[in-house]
């Protein structure tokens, strides 16, 4: 199947996106290093699922943001690093008693997880869909100045009528 591909400025909103992903990226750096130990999910090896997931989101999410093969395999590359790194500052920083190499693999499988679910079409493209939807919103109007209405006037006016405007509207009074 082949892996949708988006052009980076073909995102409206790529900032935006941007944005959310380092926020999520933040929020894996902080929930590993925070003072205590939060766990969401509570059951025999639910820190191993909360590994994958905290490393498949964002290699998934990053992997849209850089469409080609290579962007992918780098997003997955620094996401491996950034799993090792967490897991040794954990124990450094954190002051956990040791390193585990099972959240290391976990973050791994993590990555390997987001990367797959990068060429199917129904996931690969989520952020370029709901882009181009957010694109085809419409715009809010912007309201009508003293500026406009003079011009509108000018224009409906022609050289020597007389139109008087709505105020309110910009349009023609009959």
């Amino acid at each position: 199947m082949p892996s949708p591909v988006v052009p980076p400025e073909a995102l409206k909103h790529r900032p935006l996106w941007l944005l959310l992903g380092y926020s999520a990226a933040a929020l894996v750096v902080f929930l590993s290093l925070g003072p205590t130990q939060r766990h969401v999910i509570a059951f025999a090896f639910g820190d191993k699922v909360e590994h994958v997931l905290a490393f498949a989101v964002p290699t998934w999410w990053f992997g849209q943001l850089h469409p080609s093969a290579k962007g992918r395999w780098r997003v997955a590359f620094v996401a491996a690093v950034a799993a090792i790194t967490l897991e040794i500052a954990q124990q450094r920083v954190g002051g956990y008693a040791c390193l585990e190499y099972g959240d290391m693999v976990a973050s791994g499988v993590g990555i390997l997880v987001g990367r797959v679910l990068l060429p199917w079409p129904p996931l690969g493209d989520a952020i370029a869909r709901f882009d181009g939807w957010l694109s085809r919103c419409p715009a809010r109007p912007r309201p009508i100045t003293h500026f406009d209405r003079r011009a509108r006037l000018e224009e409906l006016s022609g050289r020597n009528a007389t139109v008087r405007l709505d105020v309110a509207s910009g349009h023609p009074r009959r």
